[in-house]
């Protein structure tokens, strides 16, 4: 048995990985922790350092501070970590990478693996569509924080692999000219409780491919978490990723 502790356990994803828990037999989930001016800790929420010597993995879905300061006291219990949090910048990643010097990291801004799947499949696809404008639409639920998403991020981190003088554009407004070659038109469209939908143009002359991934159910997300504890309780110190994770247990 795993015995797991969830950070930011009183937020959607956390309330989600705490009912999807009960499909994984092997996993048991020991408590949750928030911030102290949550109106239910001391209740239900307890600060991490609360569960000391009682789990055996953590997972984040919280915020970039509180992802943080997590750390630096699962780096002192020599604890493994399953990160969703998303709208990590340059400084907290790097802060990220050097705790999995020390403990084993699992980060991944997307955990759904139908979404994985289709992130490594992109460059192959790229490769024969050299001369292929891209663009892309990306739609979540108004309450979501950090614009683009973390996966259009991911996304294009892959097509630079194919594509490396490609340059972000966030939307497009007034007297702009003529689309230029090295464009990605990213948009970000935030409403209602939108789970998460990712669409990539890939437009050519004469034709257009669409590629749609659609999440109905936050539970992919929190199935992909799951699977996630799993494959990192097993790993040495380092910074793993999704990809990693569809390679151990296709």
């Amino acid at each position: 048995m795993i015995r797991v502790v969830l950070i930011g356990a009183g937020g959607r994803m956390g309330q989600e990985v705490m009912r999807s828990s009960q499909e994984f037999p092997d996993l048991k989930i020991v408590g949750g922790v928030e911030r102290k001016d949550h109106q239910d800790f001391g209740r239900r929420y307890y600060s991490l350092e609360s569960f000391s010597g009682r789990f055996d993995c953590a997972v984040d879905f919280s915020t970039p501070e509180a992802t943080i300061s997590s750390l630096s006291f699962l780096v002192k219990e020599e604890k493994p970590v399953v990160i969703g949090t998303t709208g990590f910048d340059a400084k907290t990643q790097k802060g990220i990478e050097h705790a999995a010097l020390k403990i084993p990291i699992f980060l991944s801004p997307n955990m759904a693996y139908g979404m994985n799947l289709l992130i490594d499949w992109i460059p192959a696809v790229l490769k024969n569509l050299p001369d292929f404008d891209i663009e892309m639409i990306e739609i979540h639920h108004k309450y979501k924080k950090d614009a683009p998403s973390g996966t259009v991020r991911r996304i294009i981190d892959r097509i630079k692999t194919v594509r490396p003088e490609l340059k972000k554009i966030s939307g497009r407004s007034g007297p702009t000219g003529p689309r230029r070659r090295d464009e990605i038109g990213v948009f970000a469209l935030r409403g209602g409780d939108v789970y998460g939908v990712h669409k990539l143009y890939l437009l050519g002359p004469g034709e257009e491919i669409t590629i749609t991934h659609r999440a109905s159910s936050r539970s992919a997300f929190a199935f992909g978490a799951l699977r996630a504890v799993r494959f990192i309780t097993l790993q040495k110190p380092g910074l793993y990723a999704m990809e990693d994770l569809i390679q151990w247990a296709p």
